[in-house]
């Protein structure tokens, strides 16, 4: 299983986002079905197209 033990604290820390805006991400990637949130868990759905997100973003 693809599972991350993270609040949604813990991701705006690790990215360097306020807490809001992170949440927000977090429900856009939720509404394209790449990620599905649990209490405290997020489980990734979609690895591939999440990874061609987070690389188109690098470019």
């Amino acid at each position: 299983m693809n599972l991350l033990k993270l609040t949604h604290a813990d991701l705006a820390k690790l990215t360097g986002m306020s807490r809001p805006t992170a949440s927000i991400a977090l429900g856009e990637l939720e509404d394209d079905s790449l990620v599905e949130q649990h209490a405290g868990v997020f489980e990734i759905i979609n690895r591939d197209a999440l990874q061609q997100i987070a690389c188109k973003d690098l470019r």
